[in-house]
């Protein structure tokens, strides 16, 4: 079963991109083949030399250890000296203080998305692959987690998965419209 066929997308440096499609698109896929966690089964994906350092990933289930608090999940694989009271008040920016030293399973799965990100961004990772991010956020903490992400994302690439054209805006992202795992000028309605 061919997922996707026929692709060819350039990802500025730095640019911020939302991969818009139904759900079996291929959405999902393509963030996973660019993660280098899938082989193509044809063709190849190329990552320019100069772009920098390794990728934060956002996966659409729950990654955390829920035996650990917000600070040691993000704290865990980060290689090198930590700045715990940068990492503080990254986690500051998207949850409380008094629910930093929580084990994560205490946390609702609005929580547990926001600590995913600050994961994903806090390192300073060069690429960040995020899929479906903001699922499950009301308004409010949707619109917190991207101003967090606008401010701590250095100069990341940013590519993403929505359903929600809102959330491109939010981003002021480019668009990338998958239908039947082939690219499509616009959204298919």
């Amino acid at each position: 079963h061919v997922v996707l066929r026929d692709l060819s997308i350039t990802f500025a440096p730095g640019g911020i991109y939302v991969i818009r499609g139904a759900s079996g698109s291929g959405k999902t896929t393509l963030l996973r083949l660019l993660a280098g966690l899938e082989q193509p089964d044809e063709g190849e994906v190329i990552r320019e030399t100069g772009v920098p350092g390794p990728i934060g990933m956002v996966f659409q289930e729950s990654r955390l250890l829920s035996d650990l608090n917000a600070i040691r999940n993000v704290a865990y694989g980060v290689r090198g000296k930590i700045d715990q009271v940068q990492l503080r008040a990254q986690l500051r920016e998207v949850l409380p203080e008094a629910d930093l030293t929580l084990p994560v399973h205490q946390y609702s799965g609005g929580m547990r998305r926001r600590v995913e990100m600050v994961r994903a961004v806090f390192p300073g990772n060069g690429l960040l692959l995020l899929d479906e991010p903001f699922a499950g956020l009301d308004v409010e903490n949707k619109k917190r987690t991207i101003s967090y992400l606008l401010s701590c994302r250095k100069q990341a690439t940013v590519i993403c998965t929505s359903h929600d054209p809102e959330e491109s805006r939010m981003l002021q992202a480019g668009e990338i419209f998958l239908a039947e795992g082939k690219l499509q000028e616009e959204p298919i309605r």
